[in-house]
């Protein structure tokens, strides 16, 4: 079973991984095993001063939404998520 979500994503990778983590939590345990988010979920520019954060895979918003995902027993989809090295 998929979820497909819609976000209001904004500037703060913070905010948006407390968004993520509540959508998570409305879904009922075992009920769903992939939940597809869209672009720039985690970070959207409003900005255009604005540097886009060097988000990495060992980064902790991102640590935190995979233990999410190992807890619920689902894959998250994060859509187009720019990452470094």
């Amino acid at each position: 079973n998929v979820a497909v979500v819609e976000l209001t994503s904004n500037d703060s990778v913070l905010a948006n991984v407390e968004q993520i983590e509540r959508v998570l939590g409305e879904l009922e345990a075992g009920t769903v095993d992939l939940v597809c988010f869209p672009e720039n979920c985690l970070y959207l520019r409003l900005r255009s001063d604005d540097t886009p954060p060097r988000l990495t895979v060992e980064d902790e918003s991102i640590q935190r939404l995979s233990r999410q995902a190992v807890t619920r027993k689902m894959a998250l989809h994060l859509g187009s998520v720019p990452l470094f090295e």
